[in-house]
């Protein structure tokens, strides 16, 4: 195990992602090779099955069919509903939207069911997400069978990423997910003074990118940023609150903040479909296809990354 020193400490170290999510140890120009590959075998293949109805199967099916609209399409999903992968029960219009869509776009979607066996991904630099699966047919729990030449694994982020583990005392990281023990102040289990942050933790939620980009900016370095911001963060606001009292407030006045995960009535999801279509909500409030586009359908937030790297963002379809 690795020494961490210091009063206070904040982990994000983030969970294994599958290629093409993420691709840890790969040299960037590798990756971009990888990525032609992969989209060469989408373009190759007839039928696609995609594993997992949450916000990652249910975009891809999107990126899809915008690109292909004539291929065959299929999301299989354990849950009942899509995006079921929320614990927060998301507007129900929502998810009612993006099944309207999925119709309309000619994806086929089966609720309530798994894969009896999902085929293993090829040998490669990266463990991949995309498993070519020419001719197939795969039986379902529920008795049905879909055939595909791919199959596109989308069932989340399954451990910590190696360099993270090896932070952590036996027994911080739960062993049937992989991910990272705390309790309902992001304290990390059996360690003072160290707090996980973001998908590498069990805190039983949706995760959302943009609050943790927001909330990793304020700590690097975290001491002097929160001071000069002073902002609280929407998904957040407790462990900034935490943070800053153990920092700043005399020892007699300093509190641990707990959190409590957004309900259907504050959680907010942007769920494109292609550049121009899908569905939003901000709580109460679902936005439809083009506000969706505007705000991240369109280039799927890759300006706002680059631009926090001072990387000119490519130009967007109008």
């Amino acid at each position: 195990m690795q020494e961490l020193s210091g009063c206070l400490s904040t982990l994000e170290l983030g969970p294994a992602y599958n290629f093409p999510m993420g691709a840890d140890g790969v040299p960037f120009e590798t990756y971009k090779e990888l990525l032609k590959e992969a989209q060469q075998t989408v373009g190759a293949a007839s039928s696609i099955l995609i594993v997992g109805g949450g916000p990652v199967g249910v975009e891809m099916a999107g990126e899809i069919k915008a690109a292909h609209p004539d291929k065959d399409v299929t999301i299989v999903n354990s849950g009942t509903k899509l995006l079921s992968a929320a614990v927060a029960p998301l507007n129900d219009r929502l998810v009612t939207s993006i099944m309207r869509q999925l119709e309309a776009l000619g994806v086929r979607v089966v609720l309530g069911a798994r894969l009896a066996e999902i085929p293993p991904p090829p040998e490669g630099p990266v463990k991949t997400a995309i498993r070519p699966t020419p001719g197939a047919t795969f039986a379902l729990s529920n008795g049905e069978s879909v055939s595909a030449d791919l199959v596109f694994v989308a069932t989340g982020p399954s451990a910590v990423k190696p360099a993270g583990a090896d932070l952590l005392p036996e027994g911080a990281v739960d062993g049937s997910t992989g991910l990272i023990k705390v309790n309902e102040y992001f304290l990390v289990d059996g360690m003072d003074g160290v707090f996980a942050i973001g998908d590498c933790t069990n805190i039983r939620e949706t995760k959302m990118g943009a609050p943790s980009l927001y909330f990793v900016s304020l700590l690097s370095p975290w001491c002097v940023q929160v001071r000069e911001r002073g902002r609280a963060l929407s998904s957040f606001p407790c462990l900034l609150a935490t943070l800053r009292s153990l920092a700043y407030a005399p020892p007699e006045k300093q509190k641990l903040n707990a959190y409590t995960p957004p309900d259907a009535n504050s959680a907010a999801m942007f769920v494109p479909l292609g550049p121009r279509r899908g569905a939003s909500a901000m709580g109460s409030t679902v936005l439809g296809p083009r506000m969706t586009s505007l705000a991240k359908g369109k280039g799927l937030l890759t300006g706002m990354l680059m631009k926090e790297r001072g990387l000119a963002p490519p130009p967007l379809e109008t």
